[in-house]
Formats: C-alpha cells, sequence, structure tokens
C-alpha cells in the first residue's frame, strides 16, 4: 500500500524556509573578497600605517598598531627634533613653524588611525557583499572597479596632488608673510601630510561610491520580508556609522588646527586656505558620510518598489467592478501597507539629522570665530 500523500505547505514560514533551501547557495566568491585583502598590500593609508607592524618581531595588536601609525604619522617631526641636535641648520626651532607639526601629525594619526581600522571592517562586510550581490557578472564589475582604484599610479596622482598643493601653500605663506625661508624640514614635514592626506581622500571617496556602485547592479538578493536588514546592508550602515565618525573628528580637527595656525600666521594666503579647508572638510564629511545613507535608502526603496510590490500593482485600463469585492483583497491591502512602510534603513533618521546640524553648527562657529577675531 502506498503511503499518503502529505498535504502541501501552506504556511508562510515553511514556504519561506524551503525556498531559501532551493536556491542555490553561491559559494565565496574569492575575487572581491580577495581584492579587499589585497588592499592590505596595495592602498596606501593601509601601507603607511602598517609599516611599523609589519617589520616588529611580534603580531599585529592594539599596542603594535599604535606604535606603527605613530611612526607613519609622525616620523618627519621626530626626524627634525633629532636634526635639532646633528643638523640645526634643517631643522626648525621657532613655535610658529613647530605648530605645523603639533597640529598636523595628530590629524595624520587619525587619519592613517582610521583607514586601518576602517579596510579591516571593509574585508569583514565583503563577505556579506558577495552574498548579496548574486549575479557574476555583477562582482566582476566591482571587482574591477575595486582593482582599477587599487592601481598604484591613481593613487600615486591623489598623493602627489595632496603634497604639491600642500608645498605650494608652504610657499605661498612664506612669500606673503615676508619670513625667512622654511627649513628643509618643515617643506619634508608639510609634504608628507599633503601626501598622506592626499591618499587618504582618495580612499574616502572611493568608499562614498560603493552604494552607486550597488544601485547599478541588475540583480540583488536581499531578505524578502524586510530588506532594509539584508545582513550586507545593515554593515554597510554600521561601516559609514564609523566612517561619519571619523570625518566628524577630522572636521573639529581642521576647525581647531585652522583656528590656531590663523592666530600666528599673518599671511592673505595662509587665511584663504584656513578658511576654505574647513568648508571642503565639511562638505566632505556630508557627502563621505550622509549621501551613502542615502544611497542605501534609494536602493531599499526600488528593491521594494520593484521585486516586492511590483507583482501587486499591475496596470490595467479597466479594471474589474468585483475586484474590490474579491477573496483576500483585504489580506493583500495589508501586505501591501506592510511593505510600503519597509523603506526605512535600520539608522535613525534623527541621528542623520543630529549629525547635519552638529557638522554645519560647528563650520557656522568657526567662521563666526574667525570673523570677529
Amino acid at each position: 500500500m502506498q503511503p499518503a500523500a502529505q498535504p502541501p505547505t501552506t504556511d508562510l514560514l515553511s514556504k519561506l524556509i524551503i525556498a531559501a533551501a532551493g536556491q542555490q547557495v553561491t559559494p565565496r566568491p574569492s575575487s572581491l573578497v580577495t581584492a579587499l585583502e589585497r588592499g592590505y598590500q596595495r592602498a596606501w593609508p593601509v601601507v603607511i600605517a602598517r609599516l611599523v607592524a609589519t617589520a616588529l618581531p611580534f603580531p599585529e595588536n592594539a599596542a603594535t598598531a599604535a606604535i606603527s601609525v605613530a611612526a607613519g604619522a609622525s616620523w618627519p617631526y621626530l626626524l627634525n627634533l633629532l636634526a635639532l641636535f646633528w643638523l640645526p641648520e634643517v631643522a626648525y626651532q621657532d613655535l610658529t613653524r613647530n605648530l605645523f607639526g603639533l597640529t598636523g601629525v595628530p590629524i595624520c594619526m587619525a587619519m592613517l588611525a582610521l583607514a586601518w581600522w576602517l579596510w579591516r571592517r571593509a574585508v569583514a562586510f565583503a563577505d556579506q557583499l558577495s552574498t548579496m550581490v548574486v549575479s557574476a557578472g555583477d562582482r566582476a564589475l566591482m571587482t574591477a572597479w575595486l582593482n582599477s582604484r587599487l592601481s598604484f599610479w591613481k593613487q600615486l596622482g591623489a598623493s602627489a596632488i595632496g603634497l604639491i598643493v600642500a608645498v605650494v601653500l608652504l610657499t605661498g605663506v612664506r612669500n606673503t608673510a615676508v619670513i625667512p625661508p622654511h627649513p628643509a624640514l618643515l617643506y619634508l614635514l608639510v609634504g608628507w601630510l599633503g601626501f598622506t592626506g592626499g591618499g587618504v581622500l582618495y580612499w574616502l571617496l572611493t568608499v562614498a561610491e560603493v552604494p552607486f556602485r550597488l544601485l547599478r547592479c541588475r540583480e540583488l538578493s536581499m531578505s524578502w520580508l524586510d530588506p532594509a536588514h539584508t545582513p550586507a546592508i545593515k554593515d554597510a550602515c554600521r561601516l559609514y556609522a564609523l566612517v561619519a565618525a571619523g570625518m566628524a573628528l577630522g572636521v573639529i580637527a581642521s576647525e581647531v588646527a585652522a583656528a590656531v595656525l590663523a592666530g600666528v600666521l599673518r599671511s592673505p594666503v595662509a587665511s584663504a586656505f584656513l578658511t576654505v579647508f574647513p568648508v571642503l572638510a565639511v562638505l566632505l564629511a556630508l557627502y563621505v558620510a550622509v549621501q551613502p545613507y542615502a544611497t542605501l535608502s534609494r536602493l531599499v526603496r526600488r528593491h521594494v518598489d520593484t521585486i516586492i510590490l511590483g507583482p501587486m500593482l499591475p496596470q490595467t485600463a479597466r479594471p474589474d467592478s468585483d475586484l474590490l469585492a474579491a477573496p483576500g483583497f483585504e489580506d493583500a491591502t495589508k501586505t501591501y501597507q506592510y511593505f510600503r512602510s519597509l523603506k526605512s534603513l535600520p539608522i535613525r533618521t534623527g541621528w542623520i539629522l543630529q549629525y547635519v546640524a552638529g557638522i554645519v553648527t560647528s563650520l557656522v562657529i568657526f567662521l563666526a570665530q574667525k570673523h570677529l577675531s
């Protein structure tokens, strides 16, 4: 006797489990993950931050990381301290010139530390990102884009621009302030700060571009019941929260440094730059730390509207007169209302508004203080 046929599964949870189990499991795509892991050897800010740590005969930990970042940021200033005893003619000794190091070195340390920390988080994020980008073609495009950003020449160009801008500004400060020529080691310090800053800016703009790249993907695997809580989306929100915190710290540090230097440098060039630079820092913070949330929200909204709500919104010129009385209409309406409400990211909108308000307020206070002084 044949066993009785099992009744078909009708409850939603069982259907979801069966559907998930029936999907082909995408193996870990090594190309995207490997490209990010390659950044430890090819992304300049990370290489600079890890240079001493990799040379030490100890495993990488918090202590070796702190030593490595401090050395990578401050070696030109430490070299000047040594030159005070051995080659005083190339060293700077007065307070005004030392302010470049005392304000710039901490900012450089913060940039390198943030770059290293965020890259570690990005490598962990790559697993979830690869799972969400299910199309092999889309993954190949993202991997090719990331490998392009890791290009030696592109990074060299960005860092070289930062170095040139820093040296030109320092020269302009000297000429317009009518002060003696700067010692060689001061150019080394300021040039290094510009070189490092150019590389960090390059990668901040790269990080901000990731959501735009996701918008271009033809097919994404997102949580059906709540797309905004897809693991990759949640990890991205956490990652950009760290970026936002780092950018806020950078904005405040740039404003403090500008206020300190403006008080001692009597130069039109210095005054103009120390006014423009904090403004650019605020604009960069809004683009890098706020724009990704808006773009990820667009990504979630597009998925809800096209993938989930699409089947519930067929167009028809003449709807059936009995449609409103059809069985299941009430349940369909509730389902539609539920999914229409799933368009917010797992982050409080109030937090973003407070962040924007705080950044803009700090700039207003800085400009007011500078005008009054």
